[in-house]
């Protein structure tokens, strides 16, 4: 047995219909591969506040139509003070969080709201949000900041970990989202830690059998299973 994996379930969303026409990435430090893969038709706008990261991203994305949006994404438009670590690069920055008081290891950064920036912007729904980002607490404003957006969103993929599972799926369920998929599950010693997981617009699922098929009747015995074949 093993779990899913985020590109498997995405490819299966576009199989069964589900279209997007924008990627919205919130913390791409270099680069979101599965995205890029997947989405090569669609344009990328691509949220991130380190600027050691430019060059990169910019390399990265060059055979691709995208937009490098050089802010951090919160719940209010203005500057945050944004903390940065490396922990697994070697000299380079690995880690980075909003945090409210300044240090040594922080920086001020701009941050924006995703209703303000899309509220002008010509980039066309049905979007795919993904949030990819550090800190407890910004996830949540990030969703806090995009309630106009979500409701042209059909997928958001968001990264959590488990202490935090319940909040940051309420906050989606109550904008629209169901749960469809849980994908890449990591562990910290035997301890579950953290995993993608996949929500899709609710009214877009009761839209289309093939994202709930246990409801499309007679049931198919032979479509039950406990897990995926290695």
């Amino acid at each position: 047995m093993r779990t899913a994996k985020l590109v498997e379930t995405l490819a299966k969303l576009k199989r069964a219909g589900v279209h997007v026409s924008t990627i919205i990435d919130v913390g791409i430090q270099h680069s979101t591969p599965v995205l890029m893969k997947l989405f090569q038709e669609q344009h990328h706008v691509l949220f991130e506040p380190v600027q050691e990261y430019y060059s990169h991203i910019r390399d990265n994305y060059s055979h691709l139509s995208y937009t490098l949006v050089e802010a951090a994404v919160s719940d209010l438009n203005g500057q945050l003070l944004l903390h940065t670590e490396k922990k697994t690069r070697g000299d380079e920055i690995s880690h980075s969080y909003i945090v409210g008081t300044p240090s040594s290891c922080s920086r001020s950064v701009q941050s924006l709201t995703l209703d303000h920036y899309f509220s002008s912007s010509l980039y066309a729904p049905p979007y795919l949000l993904k949030i990819d980002v550090e800190g407890p607490d910004v996830p949540n404003l990030i969703i806090r900041g995009a309630s106009q957006v979500l409701k042209s969103t059909a997928v958001v993929v968001i990264e959590m970990t488990v202490d935090k599972l319940m909040e940051r799926a309420i906050s989606l369920h109550e904008a629209g989202f169901d749960v469809w998929d849980i994908c890449d599950l990591c562990y910290y010693g035997d301890c579950l830690w953290q995993a993608d997981f996949v929500f899709v617009n609710r009214i877009l699922k009761q839209s289309n059998i093939a994202l709930r098929p246990m409801h499309d009747r007679p049931f198919r015995p032979e479509l039950w299973q406990k897990g995926f074949d290695q």
